[in-house]
């Protein structure tokens, strides 16, 4: 399987995200914080963007994901993607 397709579907069984917003994931939107790692979606790559009263979703990250996402910030674009064509 390709790389992104392995990775991508890596990540939606341990997160549970959409496919848009595990292919839209960028490394300013990971941080490593006291209680672990965290993926901050921006409400604005959401489904629920159109909605007011709608906010960013933290995932927690753990297990393979943790593991997916720590190898593929070590080879982030420049733009900071984390899924790249090229993969």
């Amino acid at each position: 399987m390709h790389a992104n397709g392995r990775d991508g579907v890596i990540l939606y069984l341990w997160t549970g995200t959409r496919g848009a917003e595990i292919f839209g994931m960028n490394s300013s939107h990971i941080t490593k914080e006291d209680d672990g790692w965290w993926w901050t979606i921006p409400k604005e790559l959401t489904k629920n963007r159109r909605e007011k009263h709608a906010v960013d979703m933290r995932v927690p990250l753990f297990g393979r994901a943790l593991q997916v996402v720590q190898h593929r910030l070590e080879n982030a674009a420049q733009d900071g993607r984390l899924f790249n064509t090229q993969d």
